[in-house]
């Protein structure tokens, strides 16, 4: 069960009793902490902070995954357009190499070759160079573009 603290008389560093609700829904109990009882005694806070923030790390990464799945869904020529919008979207969610994970788009460039319309100033680059070698999104996963 989760419990969820309220703040109804004080923290417990202060040596104030605390009340809180432990469980959720119809199990939800009112409990009372009464500051004598846990003076002095050791807690370890980090743990659940690290499970807290590996969830919140988790979760990020799926909607990481979910983004770049859709980038590849879109059509390589509508890619240049939109690619912006897409590394947008994963920088938000702090992923601060989310321009080399959302990969440049791969189209044909007059001379016959592959290259990259990509943003202004950008050179053009192959489909290897891109992140993309054929196989779709396993490809570009295996090579560190997803």
């Amino acid at each position: 069960m989760r419990g969820s603290w309220l703040a109804a008389s004080g923290a417990l560093g202060e040596f104030e009793d605390e009340v809180f609700t432990w469980g959720e829904g119809k199990d939800a109990e009112l409990l009372e902490i009464k500051a004598g009882d846990v003076r002095g005694l050791r807690t370890n806070v980090s743990l659940v902070l690290t499970q807290s923030q590996n969830l919140q790390r988790l979760e990020a990464a799926k909607t990481a995954i979910q983004i770049a799945l859709q980038y590849v869904a879109v059509p390589e020529a509508d890619k240049p357009a939109l690619r912006r919008l897409f590394v947008q979207a994963l920088s938000s969610m702090g992923f601060n190499d989310a321009d080399r994970i959302i990969r440049k788009a791969v189209e044909a460039v007059p001379d016959g070759g592959i290259g990259d319309a990509g943003m202004a100033g950008d050179a053009p680059v192959t489909g290897a160079e891109a992140g993309w070698n054929g196989e779709g999104i396993a490809g570009a996963a295996a090579s560190g573009a997803l």
